[in-house]
């Protein structure tokens, strides 16, 4: 399951307006998550509350997350092999990402990414949509 949210944050992060300090990203089921950079430069779930996902931090085609409790306090990921991207890749114009499960659609908003998931063997696929929307930052 980490590695699913890992893809999106990766995407997200990597393509967001330097002057934006908080986003959103809405989950298949509905649920909101909404995040904020940290001074450190990683980007804290702050709301609902009680998800305790952690801090994500984004490196070129790496992720690592921190968590201020639990077992597992810190998980790192490079995901360049398993995306098919590497330290050149230019996030801003990505517009498909494949694993061996899942195509994904990457779709630009003027204030966001829409995520379109497609899942399943040919002839038996679903289509879902994930959304990730931010704002500029406030004075």
């Amino acid at each position: 399951m980490m590695t699913f949210v890992s893809i999106f944050m990766l995407v997200v992060i990597n393509t967001l307006p330097a002057e934006v300090d908080t986003f959103t990203l809405t989950g298949l089921d509905g649920e909101i998550l909404r995040l904020t950079k940290q001074a450190d430069g990683g980007w804290k779930v702050v709301e609902p509350a009680d998800k305790k996902m952690g801090t994500f931090y984004v490196k070129g085609t790496k992720i690592t997350i921190k968590r201020e409790d639990g077992e597992d306090k810190e998980f790192s990921q490079d995901l360049a092999e398993m995306l098919g991207v590497d330290e050149k890749t230019d996030w801003k114009k990505l517009t498909e990402i494949k694993t061996e499960d899942l195509t994904v659609k990457i779709k630009r908003q003027k204030n966001g990414i829409d995520f379109v998931i497609k899942a399943g063997d040919e002839g038996d696929e679903s289509e879902q949509v994930l959304k990730a929307r931010w704002g500029a930052k406030k004075d």
